[in-house]
């Protein structure tokens, strides 16, 4: 191997076509997304995941990595929402907080005679307040009160709701 050739980030094959799918483009027209598309595809690698499950692993062995997609999908999907109403002018200082962005989220629709459901706010603030800053999932780090069960099949079911919900406010178009 040459010193300078590249081993994941390679140059594009001249042979590459529509057909191939074990891989990608990155860069380009693959560029790196808005937060509102990144947090689409946060949620389809989660609901693969969970498609997936058992057949190639134990449940217990990808939940912290499906808890962080599904986290990370609710964090994405909120400050793509703040940016396209242009609610605050940088997404950046919320860092990880998913109560701020939200409150934010949903005083802005309520000023706007919009009403969100009470268990928008329930999904939310559960992981809001188990992972407060996006480090348990990811590293481990912070604070386990309790043992819990997760029902993946409810979790996606749950998590689609509030992502069908968050992409429905995304494009509303305000008078």
């Amino acid at each position: 191997m040459k010193h300078n050739e590249k081993i994941i980030f390679q140059e594009i094959p001249e042979e590459i076509n529509e057909d191939w799918i074990h891989g990608s483009l990155f860069g380009g027209m693959g560029s790196v997304m808005n937060n509102f598309d990144m947090a689409k595809s946060f949620r389809k690698a989660a609901e693969s995941l969970i498609l997936r499950n058992n057949q190639d692993f134990e449940a217990f062995e990808v939940q912290c990595p499906l808890l962080y997609l599904y986290r990370h999908a609710i964090e994405l999907y909120l400050k793509g929402i703040i940016e396209r109403f242009g609610l605050k002018n940088n997404v950046k200082n919320l860092r990880h907080d998913l109560s701020k962005a939200f409150s934010l989220v949903k005083e802005f629709l309520q000023t706007h005679d919009y009403k969100i459901p009470d268990t928008v706010g329930k999904l939310i603030l559960e992981f809001a307040e188990l992972d407060e800053k996006s480090f348990l999932f990811r590293y481990g780090e912070g604070a386990q009160p309790g043992e819990f069960w997760i029902d993946f099949i409810q979790l996606k079911d749950k998590m689609g709701w509030l992502f069908d919900g968050f992409e429905n406010i995304y494009s509303i178009k305000l008078k």
